[in-house]
């Protein structure tokens, strides 16, 4: 990404259009909903889109419904929030952080219902504490040569999506973004994340609209 930006190739942004960026963002959306189904429902669902539907249907008596109220009375708190907020006091603070609410009230009471006994719903458990000591990445010609195509793969998709959310988000808040300078941003990441065990670094499909919702600025 680094290089790419010093060689000023941020003009490959000119290549995607909007509709195109609007539609692989929905095509991603799609995908991260079916892909997050599986813990709504606590059904372990695999494969395509099309297996996933024709496994949940057959599984139908294993849904564990107290899971899915949960999700449900998130989502739509999370919306109510959000009408508050923009239709009513669009600078609260406190509207801001709906889904930090969510988070902590749904975190109680899970906890103090103990709904983990009672109705076998998931939850995190315990949460290593810290930051992974820094070390220095293995490198050799094997290991490049094998991970060489996953890496560009991850790096044009992971790309891809940081280009199209970037631009939803400027396009909606009326502001632009310089596409070599987000590579810089992203080549940056990725190069200090790989000393820390961190998994690669791109613009999140689905985070980013939270925040951009609850009112976070960069």
């Amino acid at each position: 990404m680094i290089i790419l930006a010093t060689l000023r190739m941020g003009f490959i942004e000119n290549i995607f259009s909007i509709p195109a960026l609007r539609g692989f963002l929905s095509a991603v959306a799609i995908l991260i909903i079916f892909e997050q189904l599986s813990g709504v429902v606590e059904i372990e669902l695999e494969g395509d889109i099309t297996n996933r539907v024709e496994t949940l249907f057959y599984k139908e008596d294993e849904i564990n419904y107290v899971t899915v109220m949960i999700a449900v009375c998130c989502i739509s708190t999370l919306f109510l929030f959000a009408y508050i907020r923009n239709n009513y006091s669009p600078k609260s603070l406190a509207l801001q952080c709906g889904a930090l609410f969510v988070a902590i009230v749904g975190s109680l009471v899970v906890y103090f219902c103990n709904w983990e006994e009672k109705y076998n719903v998931e939850v995190l458990g315990e949460i290593s504490t810290g930051i992974p000591l820094p070390f220095i990445p293995p490198i050799s010609f094997w290991l490049v040569r094998e991970l060489f195509v996953e890496a560009v793969v991850i790096t044009l998709v992971g790309f891809l999506e940081t280009l199209a959310i970037s631009k939803h988000v400027a396009n909606e808040n009326r502001y632009s973004i310089d596409v070599d300078t987000e590579m810089i941003s992203l080549g940056l990441a990725n190069f200090i994340g790989s000393f820390f065990h961190c998994i690669p670094t791109f613009g999140g499909v689905t985070r980013t609209p939270i925040n951009n919702l609850a009112g976070a600025k960069t």
